[in-house]
């Protein structure tokens, strides 16, 4: 599987290796994550709209087969409601859909954080699935939230927390700074 990996807050920052966005170094973009700190407002539209666009010189030359089309992917962390930007990324939402890319939501926040509206709509549009990640002291307990719910759904799994300040979670990591948000992209291929 190859991954892409963002890292935003109001502009995002998208790591390559050499030229290529999506990538099997893992260890690479393990290291990338860990080494960025992010603080101010939060935008989806800027992450969003630059890694759909690598999903779409992808589709002009590597993912022409239709079976591959099925196994695209992008894991939205993030700890931030969208302040900046189109806060409902209608524009990503359509291109999502128009690129057959499917948009699973992780919102960092406890119970009683409204969950953000645009993460409820991407998700729930390009069928993806929708967590809860609560901080519980030195851990984090991830839930299934479904849209409207009022009360937090099923209790998936809990992850150790590596430290105070960076937080592992699906195909994104945290980085040095308790404000971070990270959008990562998967693409799954067979060859």
């Amino acid at each position: 599987m190859s991954l892409g990996y963002a890292h935003f807050n109001v502009k995002a920052q998208l790591f390559y290796d050499n030229m290529d966005f999506f990538t099997n170094k893992y260890d690479v973009m393990e290291r990338w994550a860990s080494e960025v700190v992010s603080e101010g407002t939060t935008n989806y539209e800027d992450p969003l709209q630059r890694v759909l666009h690598e999903f779409s010189l992808l589709t002009q030359t590597k993912l022409q087969n239709p079976q591959r089309r099925q196994n695209r992917h992008i894991v939205l962390l993030t700890d931030g409601v969208p302040t900046e930007g189109d806060l409902l990324v209608e524009r990503e939402r359509e291109k999502a859909r128009e690129l057959g890319v499917t948009v699973h939501a992780v919102f960092i926040g406890s119970e009683s954080t409204r969950y953000p509206q645009a993460l409820e709509f991407i998700s729930a549009e390009t069928s993806g699935s929708q967590f809860r990640a609560i901080p519980r002291g030195d851990h984090l307990e991830v839930v299934s939230h479904t849209a409207g719910s009022k009360s937090a759904a099923e209790k998936i799994s809990e992850g150790r927390v590596r430290s105070a300040n960076r937080i592992g979670v699906l195909a994104g990591y945290g980085s040095t700074s308790p404000g971070y948000v990270t959008l990562g992209a998967v693409k799954s291929t067979r060859d």
